[in-house]
């Protein structure tokens, strides 16, 4: 069953990548950051490593879920002020109330937001955690990638298809299912029926 989430996670990275290449040619004035860029050139990175056999498929599909997952911690340390006040360069929100004022235009109901706001703090804590550690990669790489297609629902209706591409989303999502997808380690170097067996383990390892 990786396969089919192996295939998506190359198309959404595909995609993504070359969407927010014509959004920076044509919106010069509003690209897509730095730390996004470099988040996006080694998903795909890693993308184009897990589509080989062999070691590579098991670190290509690690490199897509680190990345993911630092993603994820440095965009809670952002509404933290980790990296600078509001309005810094490379700074998305600087603190807690900015963040809760993007969140406020991706819930239809204000005694949503806050609650809305919390849970996806703790959820991208989780998962920012074990993507960068690295157990139970495919059912986190799944949640992951299902977190992010519910921001990008949301968005689409609450900011528009700009802010999409601003934070990377589509190339966000491969990752995550690229990274739920890579197996087992040591199936890479074993015989198919080997390896078969030993991916009922590799959600534990």
């Amino acid at each position: 069953m990786d396969r089919p989430r192996r295939i998506a996670g190359e198309v959404w990275v595909a995609v993504g990548v070359l969407a927010m290449a014509g959004w920076t040619l044509t919106e010069p004035a509003h690209p897509a950051g730095f730390i996004t860029w470099a988040a996006a050139i080694l998903v795909a990175l890693g993308t184009a490593a897990q589509a080989v056999t062999g070691s590579l498929r098991w670190w290509g599909g690690r490199l897509c879920g680190g990345v993911v997952g630092l993603e994820l911690v440095g965009a809670v340390g952002d509404r933290f002020g980790a990296f600078g006040r509001p309005g810094s360069p490379a700074v998305s929100w600087g603190d807690w109330s900015h963040f809760q004022a993007e969140a406020a235009q991706l819930v239809p109901w204000d005694r949503l937001v806050v609650p809305a706001a919390v849970a996806a703090t703790v959820a991208e804590v989780v998962l920012g955690v074990l993507l960068v550690v690295g157990p139970w990669q495919r059912w986190t790489g799944k949640a992951t990638a299902g977190l992010f297609v519910i921001y990008l629902l949301a968005m689409i209706p609450g900011m528009g298809s700009a802010s999409i591409l601003e934070y990377g989303l589509p190339v966000l999502i491969g990752g995550a299912l690229v990274s739920s997808a890579r197996g087992d380690r040591r199936a890479t170097h074993q015989s198919p029926a080997v390896g078969r067996e030993n991916t009922l383990a590799a959600d534990y390892k």
